[in-house]
């Protein structure tokens, strides 16, 4: 969380649901498997980039473009 929240630390709650979703889909050693994968029995789905086609609602749009700027 402190890499992506950086100077903002109260920004954190934006970035929780990217967090989960980084943790879950990260090889646990231990388990020998994703946490993903222990909870739903399926490989984690992967993340590309949004479509280039843009929404009707801006704030979809600017979801669309803070994700992407993540990855």
């Amino acid at each position: 969380m402190r890499c992506l929240t950086g100077t903002k630390p109260k920004q954190w709650p934006n970035h929780l649901a990217s967090t989960e979703f980084w943790f879950n889909t990260n090889f646990n050693i231990s388990t020998k498997m994703y946490p993903f994968k222990a909870l739903y029995g399926q490989e984690p789905p992967l993340l590309v980039k949004g479509a280039n086609i843009p929404s009707k609602l801006e704030e979809v749009n600017q979801l669309s473009k803070d994700r992407d700027e993540l990855l």
